[in-house]
């Protein structure tokens, strides 16, 4: 991640993922707690990544009232899917957003991310949630492949 606070943010989750593994392996119930846990902190750094990166983009080319404006309306999208962050990309750059579509629907990216939403949404309205740590971690890389990408398109 070239974004500091994105930076700061990842190794966060990272550490705390990397707690899961010093929990006992037969408690399964206190790791699946800590699984739905760390899947709301993930989808909350989906989205922060976007707010994070499109407002660094317009903080270069374009002036202040623009680039507050678009973190401000950034700021209202949750639970951003992949076909949001493709509507947003696209909304900047169409070639930027057929270039996201193509990279998101390549290795399970598509999955990733959207399974991150899909479980955050669940847990958040005190729905069931089957998700384990194996699975998101391997969401949770997809998800970080496709936020650098779009910092890369970007930058």
């Amino acid at each position: 991640m070239k974004n500091q606070e994105l930076s700061r943010q990842l190794q966060t989750l990272k550490n705390l993922f990397g707690k899961i593994k010093d929990l006992p392996d037969d408690d399964i119930e206190l790791k699946a707690h800590w699984a739905k846990y760390l899947c709301v902190l993930s989808a909350g750094f989906i989205e922060n990544s976007l707010v994070e990166v499109f407002y660094a983009y317009c903080t270069k080319t374009a002036n202040g009232k623009v680039a507050s404006f678009t973190r401000k309306a950034l700021f209202q999208i949750h639970n951003p899917n992949t076909e949001k962050l493709i509507e947003i990309t696209n909304s900047f750059d169409k070639n930027w957003g057929d270039t996201l579509r193509t990279f998101i629907e390549d290795e399970g990216r598509n999955e990733g991310i959207n399974a991150i939403m899909s479980h955050r949404h669940r847990i958040a309205h005190g729905k069931g949630s089957d998700i384990t740590y194996h699975r998101l971690q391997g969401y949770f890389v997809k998800s970080v492949e496709v936020i650098e990408f779009i910092e890369n398109l970007v930058a």
